[in-house]
């Protein structure tokens, strides 16, 4: 994870997800992210960076098992339950596709 909020805030996949929570005050974020220790170090800078950023840690579930051990996936979810948008960041590759996948 970066080690700045500036760099944070150049990252397109957490940019999109800060800017869907604005547009929707009522959603929450589903965080999906890899398990083990790793994984749990990284969900909780991540945690940290979102809520230096001015997003509340209760709009935050984060849930371990995402779908490779080297993607952490955020769904911004409205409050009927339906997903607005889904990014994802990947560790150790560079921006590859349109889900947004980024170098952390």
């Amino acid at each position: 994870m970066p080690r700045s909020a500036a760099y944070l805030l150049k990252l397109p996949p957490l940019a999109q997800a800060v800017s869907q929570l604005r547009v929707h005050p009522d959603a929450h974020l589903l965080i999906h992210y890899p398990g083990g220790d790793e994984g749990t170090l990284w969900v909780n800078e991540l945690q940290s960076w979102l809520v230096a950023l001015g997003v509340s840690s209760e709009l935050m579930e984060l849930i371990p098992g995402s779908s490779k051990q080297t993607v952490i996936e955020i769904e911004v979810i409205s409050r009927n339950g339906k997903s607005v948008t889904e990014t994802v960041i990947e560790a150790g590759e560079k921006q590859k596709n349109n889900r947004g996948g980024v170098n952390p």
